[in-house]
């Protein structure tokens, strides 16, 4: 970060494994298209909030069985329907949904295959692939990402959603009551993907406000520091009635929280450019790096406040 006020004393640290907010910054200029690199195995698959296209990567041996039996005897039955599941585990919240890992790394053909076998052999089962995204690191339940059958689309100038579920093998099951001219969709085709695909291709021709795919992820509690004083860093989390300010949005923040669940900045370097920084500041010393840091005005390498310089530690905190 760099801040220019008056005649500022202008003085850098580096600051290291600050948490996600660092890796934001230090993330903040686009990468060219295909330059994130996936870190979990798979095929980097993609489809569109909106207009903004957001890549995943599909899972070469997950699966998530959604049948209907009961779940002490579910995973019994699933082996004897498919010998190639080697694990299993019931999905958090579910009555009937399990999350199967299969024997060996398949091709999008090979999870078809097995996809098809499941659901031949469990009567009224649907079956989903698993994706993650790019930036996983590992593949946890939480991380988990299920296609469903569904997807969303919004039109435009009073198309006909009958006529346009009809081209693309689509049955209409709802209009969405708070939000006009939306419309629920489920893909009728025994493929992993049919639902993505289809909303792809709909975005991508049709003249619509929107189509996307329905993916369903677990509900998990988010990070919380215990610093006594995070309440009051409402731009970090703001929920609309924090300490020492009025007038807050609940939710007009930087998200944070959600972020913090699933990468917390490890290895990640920050240069904060600004007056001095409190090396010795109880949030921060633990990882101030002293070795590569520099006072820009006296040539020297100790960065630390003295009158009023109080920005750069705040900019070093975030």
């Amino acid at each position: 970060m760099t801040h220019f006020s008056g005649e500022m004393t202008m003085k850098t640290k580096i600051i290291g494994a600050l948490g996600l907010i660092s890796l934001v910054v230090a993330s903040a200029v686009a990468a060219p298209p295909g330059a994130v690199r996936a870190r979990v195995a798979g095929q980097e698959i993609y489809y569109y909030s909106g207009q903004t296209r957001v890549v995943l990567v599909l899972s070469p041996d997950e699966l998530r069985v959604n049948t209907t039996g009961a779940r002490s005897a579910g995973m019994a039955t699933l082996r004897s329907v498919a010998p190639a599941i080697v694990s299993g585990e019931a999905v958090a919240g579910a009555v009937s949904s399990f999350d199967v890992k299969l024997s060996g790394t398949l091709d999008r053909a090979g999870l078809e295959a097995q996809g098809r076998s499941l659901a031949a052999g469990l009567a009224g089962a649907t079956v989903e692939p698993i994706l993650y995204s790019p930036s996983a690191i590992e593949r946890r339940p939480e991380q988990r990402q299920a296609l469903t059958r569904q997807l969303a689309v919004k039109v435009r100038g009073g198309q006909d959603i009958n006529a346009l579920a009809k081209e693309y093998g689509l049955r209409v099951l709802e209009k969405v009551s708070y939000s006009p001219d939306t419309y629920l969709l489920e893909a009728g085709a025994d493929s992993l993907l049919a639902s993505l695909e289809a909303a792809n291709s709909i975005q991508e021709t049709r003249n619509v406000e929107f189509a996307t795919p329905m993916i369903a992820r677990m509900k998990t509690k988010k990070f919380i520091p215990n610093d006594t004083l995070f309440g009051q860093q409402w731009h970090l989390r703001n929920t609309g009635s924090n300490p020492n300010a009025s007038g807050l949005v609940a939710g007009n923040d930087v998200n944070t929280t959600a972020a913090w669940d699933t990468v917390q900045g490890s290895g990640v370097n920050i240069a904060i450019t600004d007056d001095g920084l409190q090396v010795a500041h109880p949030d921060l010393s633990a990882n101030a790096r002293t070795d590569i840091d520099i006072d820009i005005n006296n040539n020297d390498a100790d960065p630390s406040p003295s009158g009023t310089d109080d920005h750069g530690t705040a900019c070093g905190g975030v």
